[in-house]
């Protein structure tokens, strides 16, 4: 459990955190996959093959098809380590959105690796992939800061009627204690005793009472 210090907002965890980056970033300089390097994106971004790449017509090679599968079950533990923070912090479409762009990256891994697609077609179809994957995660990103919105108005809308109910509360309470400070006076003023003193000038009494 971590500490928040005094005075300083907690960090808010995002996808950045997610442990599984730093483990697709060692696959990128794992020697393992040195064979496959040449010929998928190992250490790039599939939107940023060569063209050599995406017109490579060949299939894997029973070296390179032992590396596929290798390189499949490492992918796997990449996502595994990540798992259980995404279900702690990620939105359910963020994650939805992530297992189907992995789902498709499986599929086309066991074709390239069964010989029904070559390197070209492997690589093209990923870098397709990846662009709608890319476009969907803007997409999921747009809704979750657009219902943050929602959720923000909803706090300050509500925040904004505590603060006028416990203002009315508080001119109520006044008013009552203004009304009983007034009915005090008015017990006060009727509880005192009387004079009365008269006189009288000829045939007539005047009398005042205090």
């Amino acid at each position: 459990v971590g500490c928040v210090t005094p005075g300083k907002q907690a960090h808010k965890p995002t996808a950045a955190d997610d442990p599984s980056n730093a483990c697709f970033a060692s696959l990128m300089v794992d020697k393992r996959f040195d064979v496959l390097r040449p010929k998928i994106a190992i250490n790039i971004k599939p939107s940023e093959l060569p063209l050599d790449m995406l017109a490579d017509k060949s299939v894997p090679t029973a070296e390179e098809r032992q590396a596929l599968g290798v390189w499949k079950v490492a992918r796997d533990s990449c996502m595994a380590q990540g798992e259980s923070f995404r279900q702690a912090y990620a939105p359910p479409a963020y994650r939805a959105t992530l297992a189907s762009n992995v789902t498709r990256v499986h599929d086309l891994t066991g074709k390239l690796y069964a010989g029904e697609m070559t390197y070209g077609e492997f690589n093209r179809a990923r870098a397709a992939n990846a662009a709608v994957s890319q476009e969907q995660m803007a997409n999921v990103a747009q809704q979750e800061r657009e219902q943050n919105a929602r959720e923000e108005d909803r706090r300050r809308v509500a925040a904004g009627m505590a603060l006028q109910t416990m203002q009315n509360q508080q001119l109520i309470l006044q008013q009552q204690q203004q009304q009983q400070q007034q009915q005090q006076q008015l017990m006060l003023q009727q509880s005192r005793p009387t004079n009365t003193n008269c006189s009288r000038i000829g045939n007539q009494v005047n009398c005042t009472t205090y």
